[in-house]
């Protein structure tokens, strides 16, 4: 199990790839930088918003958040909007 020990929105100095989707989070964008622990080992990762939202609600960090889960949420159904929706901390 993932236990989260902070979460918070940085803006990228690198390029990160996004744990989330597997895609690049460009230079300079906003990101939500992830740090935990994960069976005593200590993890931390960049998402983008939207995949952090959409992680979020499908309640994947409580279940076991795999590298590229919200890559496969998403090719399964397009019904998840995050157009209007805040970061869910």
């Amino acid at each position: 199990m993932f236990e989260i020990s902070k979460k918070q929105t940085v803006k990228t100095r690198k390029a990160h790839e996004c744990y989330g989707c597997c895609n690049v989070i460009n230079k300079g964008d906003a990101a939500i930088y992830v740090r935990g622990k994960e069976d005593d080992k200590h993890v931390n990762f960049h998402m983008h918003a939207h995949c952090h939202i959409l992680a979020t609600k499908q309640k994947l960090y409580e279940e076991g958040f795999a590298k590229g889960a919200v890559k496969i949420l998403q090719q399964e159904s397009n019904d998840f909007s995050t157009m209007e929706a805040e970061y869910p901390f």
